[in-house]
Order: structure tokens, then C-alpha cells, then sequence
């Protein structure tokens, strides 16, 4: 079974409320509690460590199957919200955790793994606290391809790479020629004429090509025959 390491972020929900009310010093003593039970949660190959404030770094190296590390996860919750009694004070306090897990598919650094754990703890604070989220390798890849298309959409927009192709729309009857459709593609520089199904058009939003769409208004003088716009069509 191949081996894997796990990448936690862990962040204390409601602690700045603790500080404010109760104290810092009572605060730092909370995060040595919290820091002991977690602490007896982990393996002696574990690291674990504060990364800043109330957030915590874990490493889980050589996890045979991602259920191991969702066991090791759901102990570490459970134990941050057990009761603490501080200054003749009970105290409830959760954690949110942001999981991720390496190798991936693409190469990645250490700082990119821990964007990752952030970013999933930041979900698990949404989805309502005292939880993890695993990170979603597939959506972060999706959202960055729709960025980088988007830009690069836009840049061909600034150079003028998107062309108008004017088609006749005609009157059977009478043969007249009554609108015209206009036909938007993308000449690109590498790709060339870039085929209408293509990505950019289910990923392109619809004020990308709006200035294409009032260049028509320009090439005919004003005209004000009918002129839908299609990014899609084939013929």
C-alpha cells in the first residue's frame, strides 16, 4: 500500500473570545492544555508545532490510507473540545482543520501544502466550525485553470486576437437579406483559429466579448439590422 504524509491546519474557534473576556494569561494556558491533548493524540514520528497565534501545524508521515489520518483528526477534535477549567472557569472550545495530503499529482512545496491545509481549514470554519475538510485537489485545479484562461481571454481582447465573422441571415421567400449573425472566434497567435467548442467558451464570461460584439456597430457604419452573437456555433 503506497505511503502517504498528512498535512493538518488546525485553528481554534472561538479563542480571541477567550483572550478578550478571560485574559491572555488565562489564554496561554488554554493553548498549553490544548497543546498537551493534542500532543497525546499524535505518534512519535508526528510533528507538531504552533505556527502562530492559536493556529497549529501537524505532520502525519507515512499514513498507509487516508482513514488513518481521518481517525487521527477526529481524536485531535474531540479532545480540543473536551471541558477545560481555567480561573474557577469552564471553558468549551473547538477547532477547525484543514487536511491535505503529499505526494500529488503536481510537485509542490511546502509552503504550497500549507496553502492548502489553510485554505481547507477556512472551509471547515464555514461549513459551521469544530470540524476538517479535506483540500479539493480537483476544484483548486479548476479554479486556477479558469483564472489563467480568463486572463489569457483577456489579454487576446487587449491584442485584438478575437475576430468577427458576419453571416447573412436570409429570407426564404423573398431572398432578402434581413440580419446578420455575428460569428466571434479567437485567432490565436500559437493555436490559431481556436475551434468555438472549445474551453474558452463555456469558461469566457460574457462581458469578455462585449467590446468584440460593439465593434459590428463600427465595421457597418451604425447599421441596425439584427445581430445576435454567438461564441458557439459551429458553421
Amino acid at each position: 500500500m503506497a505511503k502517504y504524509d498528512a498535512l493538518l491546519f488546525i485553528d481554534l474557534d472561538g479563542f480571541k473570545q477567550v483572550n478578550d473576556t478571560l485574559g491572555h494569561g488565562v489564554g496561554d494556558d488554554l493553548l498549553k492544555k490544548i497543546t498537551w491533548r493534542v500532543s497525546q493524540e499524535l505518534r512519535g514520528s508526528d510533528t507538531f508545532s504552533r505556527f502562530g497565534g492559536d493556529e497549529f501545524v501537524v505532520v502525519l508521515p507515512e499514513l498507509g490510507a487516508t482513514e488513518r489520518a481521518e481517525n487521527v483528526v477526529s481524536r485531535i477534535l474531540l479532545a480540543i473540545a473536551e471541558k477545560v477549567t481555567l480561573a474557577e472557569q469552564e471553558i468549551f472550545i473547538t477547532a477547525s482543520i484543514g487536511l491535505t495530503f503529499y505526494p500529488q499529482s503536481e510537485i509542490l512545496d511546502a509552503d504550497q501544502l500549507l496553502r492548502q491545509a489553510d485554505q481547507a481549514m477556512y472551509v471547515a470554519k464555514q461549513k459551521g466550525r469544530n470540524r476538517f475538510q479535506y483540500f479539493d485537489t480537483e476544484n483548486d485545479k479548476a479554479v486556477r485553470s479558469l483564472h489563467e484562461d480568463q486572463t489569457r481571454i483577456q489579454l487576446g481582447l487587449n491584442r485584438n486576437e478575437f475576430v468577427l465573422f458576419y453571416q447573412p441571415q436570409v429570407n426564404l421567400k423573398s431572398g432578402e437579406v434581413v440580419g446578420a449573425e455575428a460569428l466571434i472566434r479567437w485567432q490565436h497567435p500559437e493555436r490559431g483559429l481556436v475551434a468555438p467548442r472549445g474551453s474558452y467558451t463555456r469558461k469566457c464570461q460574457y462581458q469578455f466579448l462585449t467590446p468584440q460584439a460593439a465593434q459590428f456597430r463600427r465595421t457597418t457604419g451604425g447599421n441596425t439590422q439584427p445581430l445576435p452573437v454567438d461564441s458557439e456555433r459551429t458553421d
